[in-house]
């Protein structure tokens, strides 16, 4: 409690809590929990009973959520899925298609009276940006001079936006209004986290000096630790107050949507559907999706990678990680059509590694003339690299013939000059078997002697 400087637990059980937010509506507070196995969003109320596991599947790394109050749904920031994630409050149904191909998203507020949220990123093009609760006109607010943005708060009542940076250690606003920038905070904090304003104070937790602080969200001043861990981080922060999540006009009040509707821009409402379902023509109603892939038995659609001249594809953005209805006609003469109840991830392999493909490709595939081309091509192939080995095996064997050939003439000359009269040795020694065989006389008496000298 801000007001007696006391704190207490509400829920014990937690493996790495990151963000949390609080539901007046519902005395119910909301978090996420990071855990290698089984990350996701958990929910208990504020006197720690009636504890609820909200979602628990699909989610990889969630960083932080914001409630919507006014529509009743969650926004949760995943990191590894780099999506913002929207699921209704009791996490019956979720939608991860409105906000994709973010990059390392984190921190996030929403402004349900505007329809519009804020959220920071990491990623190669770090900072702030909005965009409609629907996930619509999306902006990057803040670009320069930010590289680890963290935590976010929004200041309603001056219409602020407060954000964290770890990376130069300070704290920040936005004025929406007149897009002034400011610097709140920044020689005397180290490396802020989450944060929170209230009234006119700002609370933010810092990871280098694990504590809870909070000083004036106008000048910085008046800086007080209000609870220190030892060595223990302080993940997330939130302030509550019923004024602070006033309700206004809320379209989702009147709405006519199958499933799921959230806010958007100028008091307008959009209908949503869970991952496995779309919209339908009337933008209200959620149905199956069409067609992927139609066999007249399932096998064959895990086991077959030809894909058949008779149907017709539609592939999602990411069919490893949804099951699909499917419905198909054939060109049969009854014109029956066959259905396939489920579809696994198992897709064949061809619709996976070329989305691209479309039905009239499938006819060269099933076509005999074009298999029959297929081998004589193969045959081609294979004379022609036989042909090159042999090419090659060729011109090796006559280098080597040419070496052998070189190495056998320098031995015979250097025989013919071992045996000839040009070598000492061998005049010397043919004299010397000369005079053995031959007696000596006056004339060969002088040449031996002339040859000493």
């Amino acid at each position: 409690m801000i007001n007696t400087n006391q704190y207490f637990p509400v829920y014990n059980s937690l493996t790495q809590t990151v963000g949390i937010d609080y539901f007046g509506t519902e005395d119910r507070v909301y978090w996420v929990d990071l855990d290698k196995t089984h990350s996701g969003v958990y929910s208990v109320r504020l006197s720690g009973k009636d504890f609820k596991a909200v979602h628990t599947t699909g989610l990889k790394s969630p960083e932080d959520l914001a409630i919507d109050w006014m529509g009743g749904n969650i926004y949760i920031t995943d990191a590894e899925l780099n999506k913002i994630v929207v699921c209704n409050i009791d996490g019956e149904f979720c939608n991860s298609g409105l906000f994709e191909e973010l990059d390392l998203p984190r921190g996030i507020v929403v402004e349900p009276s505007e329809g519009r949220l804020f959220w920071s990123e990491w990623g190669k093009r770090p900072g702030i940006y909005t965009a409609g609760m629907d996930g619509s006109n999306k902006r990057h607010l803040i670009s320069d001079e930010i590289v680890w943005p963290n935590g976010l708060a929004l200041d309603v009542v001056s219409n602020r936006l407060y954000w964290s940076e770890a990376k130069y250690g300070r704290i920040e606003f936005l004025d929406l209004e007149t897009n002034h920038r400011r610097v709140v905070l920044q020689d005397k904090i180290f490396h802020p986290f989450s944060l929170a304003v209230f009234e006119d104070s700002l609370y933010w937790s810092d990871w280098i000096t694990y504590s809870l602080d909070m000083s004036n969200k106008f000048t910085g001043h008046n800086q007080t630790t209000l609870v220190r861990e030892m060595n223990e981080h302080i993940m997330g922060v939130h302030v509550f107050h019923p004024l602070a999540q006033k309700l206004s006009y809320n379209p989702c009040l009147s709405h006519k949507c199958s499933h799921m509707c959230v806010l958007a821009p100028n008091k307008g409402y959009t209908c949503v559907c869970p991952d496995q379902l779309i919209l339908s023509k009337d933008r209200k109603t959620c149905q199956q999706m069409p067609a992927t892939i139609a066999t007249t038995t399932t096998e064959m659609v895990t086991s077959s990678p030809i894909v058949h001249k008779d149907v017709i594809q539609v592939v999602t953005r990411q069919p490893k990680s949804r099951i699909f209805n499917t419905e198909s006609n054939t060109k049969s003469s009854n014109k029956k059509s066959l259905k396939v109840k489920s579809v696994t991830k198992d897709v064949t392999p061809e619709v996976t590694r070329h989305p691209d493909i479309k039905a009239s490709n499938s006819e060269a595939e099933t076509d005999p003339s074009v298999s029959n081309m297929g081998w004589i091509t193969l045959l081609v192939a294979v004379m022609i690299v036989a042909i090159i080995v042999l090419l090659i095996t060729v011109i090796i064997k006559r280098d080597d013939y040419r070496e052998v050939r070189n190495v056998l003439y320098s031995r015979t000359d250097q025989l013919k000059y071992a045996v000839s009269l040009q070598n000492p040795l061998f005049r010397k020694a043919f004299r010397r078997q000369a005079d053995e065989e031959e007696p000596l006389t006056e004339d060969n008496k002088s040449l031996h002697e002339g040859d000493k000298y």
